[in-house]
């Protein structure tokens, strides 16, 4: 019996420890469940903390990207503006530079303007003053009519044919007693009587001897002054040609003035003048009124030749600024004048007899 309660002593003694083993074992691995849930708490608390710092640093670093990005656009955009504000700046300075030539062409062009303007009024002015008809200058020659000393007065030495003088009845060889009422000596007192009148559209009687008769001429100084002017505009001296006054019905080249414009241009005496400058010439008058509105430079010459149309190019200078033209020889400085009369007796600054005015071709001639 008490073998059998020892035993169940013992065996329960075993259960007893058993249990509590079981028991001990079982609070073990609760105490390990709870702290390996602890465990677990803790780390998916840090992974949800990691995880949260990595979403924050994701989150920066993606605004840090979006703020460079955004710097960088900033940027574009600021190079592209200045870009931009170059190109307008140097589109704006390219059109001031363009307006700038445009100004100084502008200006250019008015000083041009200006200077021809200028040029074109002093032309005019010196016209004008060419064509002033001032009597103490002027000389008898001037109006087509050369004289020379003679006992008790003056003689006509020679008369140009398509004068007024000429036609108003005057010839070589008169003798000159009086104009105006008053006796003359010298050309000087010719042409002073002559222009006396303050009317000079007042016919003025001048007498002369012609063959031992006294015979009274009367000159209006007003149509004297008319061709005076008129051929003070003629231009033909500054081309160079002399024409034939025998041949009034056509307009002849008599002679040409060596190393001169029409010289040059081929002229030849005995040419007739066709046209001049596309105008066509009729008369002497035509080619003077033609030759005085001709523009310096090259100007077309046609002329026949030997029944033969001729085409020239002949160079119109400016306007020369001598008193004589070709239609008048010039007799004011003939050689050994000085102031008294010549070995002929001739007063200075007159052509003497043996010295008429008769114009003939000039030894040089163009090229066959």
């Amino acid at each position: 019996m008490a073998t059998d309660f020892t035993r169940w002593l013992i065996r329960g003694s075993v259960a007893a420890s058993a249990a509590l083993a079981l028991a001990i074992g079982g609070a073990s691995r609760s105490q390990d469940n709870q702290t390996n849930k602890s465990d677990d708490k803790s780390a998916q608390q840090e992974a949800r903390d990691n995880l949260q710092a990595a979403k924050e640093k994701a989150k920066e670093a993606a605004g840090q990207v979006r703020e460079d990005a955004r710097g960088k656009r900033e940027t574009v955009r600021d190079d592209r503006q200045t870009v931009r504000e170059d190109r307008g700046q140097k589109q704006q300075t390219v059109r001031d530079d363009r307006q700038t030539i445009r100004d100084d062409r502008g200006e250019k062009r008015d000083s041009i303007r200006d200077d021809r303007g200028n040029l074109r009024e002093t032309r005019r002015e010196l016209r004008q003053a060419r064509r002033q008809f001032i009597v103490s200058t002027l000389r008898s020659g001037d109006l087509g009519l050369w004289m020379r000393r003679a006992t008790g007065g003056m003689a006509v030495s020679d008369v140009s044919n398509q004068s007024v003088m000429a036609k108003a009845g005057l010839k070589e060889g008169d003798h000159i007693i009086s104009v105006n009422g008053h006796n003359v000596t010298t050309e000087r007192e010719f042409i002073d009587q002559l222009f006396a009148n303050q009317d000079h559209k007042q016919p003025v009687p001048v007498v002369v001897n012609r063959g031992g008769k006294q015979e009274t001429i009367h000159l209006l100084p007003s149509v004297l002054e008319e061709e005076y002017q008129a051929a003070e505009t003629d231009h033909l001296s500054d081309i160079g040609i002399i024409v034939d006054h025998q041949q009034p019905g056509e307009l002849v080249v008599q002679s040409v003035v060596p190393k001169s414009p029409a010289f040059y241009a081929g002229v030849r005496s005995g040419d007739k003048v066709i046209r001049f400058d596309g105008q066509r010439i009729a008369a002497l008058t035509d080619f003077i009124r033609t030759l005085a509105n001709t523009q310096p430079g090259t100007a077309s010459l046609e002329v026949n030749r030997n029944n033969q149309p001729r085409q020239l190019d002949i160079e119109v200078p400016e306007a020369g600024g001598g008193a004589r033209t070709a239609l008048r020889p010039n007799f004011n400085n003939p050689p050994g004048a000085t102031g008294q009369p010549n070995a002929q007796g001739a007063q200075p600054g007159v052509a003497p007899a043996d010295q008429r005015p008769r114009l003939t071709p000039p030894t040089t001639q163009p090229r066959q």
